[in-house]
């Protein structure tokens, strides 16, 4: 019986990075857990707001954050996304968090 909500490990995040890093860089790794069993306790992550411009991603099976295009603290110094973790069970059951990442400008 899928009876739990999953919860993420934070009702929120905040993080911050260089706009220099490179595409690939992990932001953050979030985490959650599910005390339901089999597929009803195996989750998934996924971003659900705030990533508009596609700058970062999210791995569905590990909860890492990474930069998927390059940033410009000048252009947009906060990002705020809203991050969904959902379980695999009938009905599915999710929790959402927000992750705010503040760009820092990184003058020559």
């Amino acid at each position: 019986m899928n009876d739990n909500d999953p919860l993420f490990g934070k009702t929120s995040y905040s993080v911050s990075v260089r706009e220099a890093v490179s595409v690939g860089f992990e932001v953050i790794q979030v985490n959650a857990s599910d005390k339901d069993i089999g597929l009803n306790g195996v989750m998934a992550f996924s971003i659900v707001a705030g990533n508009e411009q596609g700058k970062f991603s999210i791995d569905a099976s590990t909860g890492s954050v990474r930069v998927s295009a390059l940033l410009s603290g000048n252009v947009t110094s906060k990002y705020t996304l809203t991050l969904m973790v959902r379980d695999q069970g009938t009905p599915s059951r999710n929790t959402t968090s927000t992750l705010d990442i503040t760009v820092i400008y990184f003058a020559p």
